[in-house]
């Protein structure tokens, strides 16, 4: 499993993976349950205190022989997208070898190429459209996602209630993105209407286009054009003649 995630993880990653594995060694396990398939079992881990003090910390960690499944009361999957030691301890003494491809996450790979794609609309400027600025806001959301598993992780009750806080926080998100894309659409809508309004507003009021003015061609008239002395003289001449 190690050599497996050295070559699929990127170095600091599987640096973080490394960590839960040398942890193991301060765990012990029991299993408490079976139905249907699905064991439970029971992490006991041996921390230390801010006074030397050692304390044992109880895991409740749910595994799927047929699907190879593991769900750890801690939650560090669903916060970190990393197992934690509790889940890799029973995956352990289930001989599961290699990590399913379920838990192997895209963005944590060598080969993984993120595609910003971000729309921008009028209406919101708050919205992202700089790459950059996704990135910012993706590894602050991930660094205090970490910090407060870090700090509720010893505590069952305060893991649950800050899951329920995140499912709120995922819903209150996605209801507030509904409300931009429905404000930017009512705009467009708007500015697509009162655009063609005006533009038949104008043409109603528009005056009536004449034709344009006949251009004189170049050169003057054979009937205003001068005639000289002689040329009168040879127009009688041809006169005389034809009589």
């Amino acid at each position: 499993m190690e050599e497996q995630l050295a070559n699929a993880y990127t170095i600091n990653m599987f640096r973080k993976f490394q960590d839960e594995l040398r942890q193991l060694i301060q765990l012990n396990h029991t299993c408490i349950g079976d139905e249907d398939g699905c064991k439970k079992f029971q992490v006991i881990e041996i921390v230390k205190t801010n006074r030397g003090e050692n304390k044992q910390l109880r895991f409740d960690v749910l595994y799927k022989g047929a699907t190879k499944e593991v769900s750890c009361i801690c939650k560090s999957f669903e916060f970190r997208g990393i197992l934690c030691r509790h889940a890799l301890c029973i995956l352990r003494s289930e001989f599961v070898t290699e990590m399913p491809d379920k838990y192997l996450m895209n963005r944590w790979r060598k080969d993984f190429k993120r595609i910003h794609s971000m729309a921008t609309t009028k209406t919101s400027k708050s919205m992202l459209n700089i790459p950059m600025e996704y990135d910012n806001l993706y590894n602050l959301g991930l660094r205090t996602i970490q910090e407060i598993v870090e700090m509720v992780s010893s505590f069952s009750d305060a893991s649950i209630f800050v899951a329920t806080l995140f499912e709120e926080l995922k819903m209150r998100t996605a209801n507030h993105i509904s409300t931009l894309i429905d404000a930017s659409m009512a705009y467009q809508h708007n500015s697509t209407g009162q655009s063609t309004n005006r533009a038949r507003n104008n043409i109603a009021n528009s005056e009536k286009v004449l034709d344009p003015v006949v251009a004189h061609a170049k050169g003057r008239s054979k009937s205003k054009r001068k005639v000289s002395r002689c040329e009168i003289a040879v127009d009688r001449f041809k006169d005389v003649c034809a009589i």
